[in-house]
């Protein structure tokens, strides 16, 4: 017989890469949590390879141990949040200034994913993001064109 979590009971929890609680974003982010009253657990480079719902509690084959280089990343995951706790927690780090690049939320299509495959894919995002950002606007009419 299959263990199954139901998602309605699993406690939220925050996983945290690149973020060590000697650094001062890494403190931020573990005070706005706490706050919050929500546990954190921290990503080990040699977990990089390790599905992120198996971190996460949520079931899932062991990976082997990560020996490559540890990405310069900073990743806040989150799993079962609602949708209220999850904007409580983001007003919470806005508030105290408190800045991560990378923030994910554990998802039925992620939760098989490695957490490498997760960093991996969330930088090209944010980097794909920043290139429309810094895109000149093109289609558009300017001020004062008919």
């Amino acid at each position: 017989m299959k263990a199954h979590i139901n998602q309605q009971t699993a406690r939220p929890l925050a996983l945290l890469y690149g973020l060590p609680e000697s650094t001062e974003t890494g403190r931020g982010v573990r005070a706005a949590l706490e706050e919050q009253g929500f546990s954190s657990k921290e990503i080990a480079p040699e977990q990089l390879l390790q599905p992120v719902g198996a971190l996460a509690g949520l079931g899932g084959k062991a990976a082997p141990l990560y020996s490559g280089e540890a990405p310069d990343a900073q990743l806040l995951l989150m799993s079962n949040f609602t949708s209220p706790q999850l904007n409580a927690v983001l007003d919470a780090l806005r508030e105290a200034g408190v800045h991560v690049p990378l923030k994910a939320v554990v998802t039925k299509h992620n939760k098989t994913w490695s957490v490498l495959a997760l960093l991996e894919e969330l930088q090209r995002e944010r980097e794909a993001t920043r290139r429309f950002e810094n895109a000149p606007p093109q289609g558009r009419q300017q001020e004062g064109e008919i």
